[in-house]
C-alpha cells in the first residue's frame, strides 16, 4: 500500500484541520517516513507539539486500543440479528460511543471535541432548559449574517496562507 507523501499530509492538515478546526495545541502521530520536514516545519511555525506514538506497541498505545475493542463490542451486539448489514450499523454504533461519557474523563467524545453535548432529534421537540440553551447559541451563532463572516474570514484565512502549501 502506497504511502502518503509529506507534502499531501502537510496540506491535509492545513486544509482539513488548521482551516476548518483553528490551530490544534498538539498532534498525535506515529514516526513514520512520511512525517518529513514539510510537516515538522509547519507544527513548528504554528506552535503546534508533536506527540509520537509507537505503532505496533499496543501498550504504548493503550486508548486507541481501548477505544477499538469497545467499538468491535458494540458493532457485534448491533449485529447479531442482521449480521449482513454491518455497514448500515457503523454510522449508529459511532454516535453512541462518540455520545457515551468515558470512564477515564466522564466525559464524552463528543463534549470534548465540540464542546457541548449533542442534542438528538427527539429531545428538540420536548422543551427543556438544555434545549433552550442549546438553541439559543445556535441562534445567536447564525443571526446578523455571522454565518457568512466566518465563511469570509475562513476564505480569507485560506487565501493569505496559499504559500503554506
Amino acid at each position: 500500500m502506497p504511502q502518503p507523501a509529506s507534502s499531501g499530509i502537510k496540506s491535509f492538515i492545513w486544509t482539513e484541520l488548521i482551516c476548518r478546526f483553528r490551530i490544534p495545541l498538539s498532534l498525535v502521530c506515529d514516526n513514520g517516513n512520511a512525517l518529513g520536514h514539510p510537516v515538522r516545519d509547519l507544527c513548528s511555525k504554528n506552535d503546534i507539539n508533536l506527540h509520537f506514538a509507537s505503532i505496533r506497541h499496543p501498550q504504548s498505545n493503550g486508548q486507541a486500543e481501548a477505544t477499538n475493542k469497545n467499538f468491535l463490542k458494540a458493532l457485534k451486539r448491533r449485529l447479531e440479528c442482521a449480521k449482513s448489514s454491518w455497514a448500515n450499523e457503523l454510522t449508529a454504533v459511532i454516535w453512541g460511543l462518540n455520545c457515551t461519557p468515558t470512564v477515564a474523563t466522564g466525559q464524552t467524545p463528543y463534549s470534548l471535541v465540540c464542546g457541548g453535548e449533542a442534542l438528538v432529534l427527539v429531545e428538540l421537540e420536548v422543551y427543556s432548559p438544555r434545549v433552550e440553551h442549546a438553541t439559543s447559541l445556535i441562534h445567536n451563532n447564525f443571526s446578523n449574517g455571522a454565518n457568512e463572516m466566518t465563511a469570509a474570514e475562513n476564505l480569507r484565512t485560506i487565501s493569505s496562507k496559499k504559500e503554506w502549501n
